[in-house]
Order: structure tokens, then sequence, then C-alpha cells
């Protein structure tokens, strides 16, 4: 785990609904760990959107949730980009994406063993927290959503949660493909 960006200051919102303004006061810690997931560069607010320190790329905030998407992502950049005419985002072509995708990926089923591995690791980050005395950081990849036995984990008041993926949803905090996440490195105690 990494000390450089401050504790104290990464508390994202557990339900995106919960927080009409993604990226002010408690998220300038997760500011401080994003990166362009292209160059690594630092990333600023400008406008309305981030901007990397160098000013060469440029990351839309749409509905208050950044989309850090490379150019050559399975997710087009573009499709996320803000709506001027004060509509809803149109997610068809992501939707067309995503069936594209689980065509190819295998069937999800219950694992009983899935509440017990959460409550573990719950207990792991926590003994981790105490013995170090700082809260630790989590990250879900795949978040718009909560999986079977992840109420253990993304319901904990005392673990910093910041859930990511390919498309808008309830708890989405950060749009981001999984092969380019877009943090510094060892920013979180568990993915």
């Amino acid at each position: 785990a990494s000390s450089s960006p401050s504790q104290d200051d990464f508390h994202p919102q557990t339900d995106r609904r919960a927080d009409n303004d993604r990226m002010s006061s408690g998220w300038d810690g997760v500011l401080s760990i994003l990166r362009c997931p292209v160059t690594g560069y630092e990333l600023v607010r400008k406008n309305g959107c981030l901007v990397t320190e160098d000013g060469s790329r440029r990351y839309p905030i749409v509905d208050n949730v950044p989309v850090l998407l490379p150019e050559h992502s399975l997710f087009a950049l573009d499709r996320y980009e803000p709506r001027t005419d004060g509509g809803d985002h149109d997610s068809g072509a992501v939707r067309h994406n995503l069936r594209r995708l689980t065509t190819h990926l295998p069937t999800l089923s219950r694992n009983y063993g899935t509440e017990r591995n959460w409550a573990r690791l719950a207990d792991e980050l926590r003994e981790i927290a105490k013995r170090e005395g700082r809260r630790t950081r989590v990250l879900v990849v795949g978040g718009r959503v909560a999986g079977v036995g992840a109420q253990l984990v993304l319901d904990s008041g005392d673990l910093d949660i910041l859930e990511t993926d390919v498309v808008f949803g309830p708890r989405t905090h950060l749009v981001c493909d999984a092969h380019d996440l877009p943090f510094e490195s060892e920013s979180f105690d568990a993915v």
C-alpha cells in the first residue's frame, strides 16, 4: 500500500445517487491517485473535465462521474461525452458492446463460498487498518451493481470503497476499463 496520497481525504460515497457532486470535497483524495490511463500523468480538473498535467489528454465528467477510457479501449470515449441538448446520456452503444462481450463470458452461478470470502476480506482489511492506524482502500472493478455477498464489504463504514465499471450504474463512481486502470500504483489495499 502506498502512503503518498492522504488517507484522510479519500471518502467516496458508496451509492452514487447519494452524492450529487462526485468531484468535490472527499473526491480530492481520489483525484490525487487518478492517473491518465494512457500516459500515467496526474490529472487536474479543468472546465468540467479531467485533463493531464501536460494538457495533452482530456477526459469528460458525465453526470458527475469521471470517464477515464483510453482511445484503444473497446469502449469508445466519445460515447460517454456529455450531451449538450439536456437529454439523457445515450448508452445504447455501450449496451451493444456489453452484449457483444457477454456472449463470450461464462454465466454467473451461485458460489457458496462467496459470502465467507467477502467476510474474510473485510476482516483482513480491518486488521490492516488497525495495525497501520489508517483506513484501508478497496477498488471494486465491475461495481455497477453489488455482487453476491459483496455487501459485507461495500456497506462497511470503516473501509474506503471506490467502485468502477465500464458503464454507468447506481454504484459506479468512475467509468474506466479494467485493462487500463487509471490509478497511481499501490493506491489500494484490495482489488
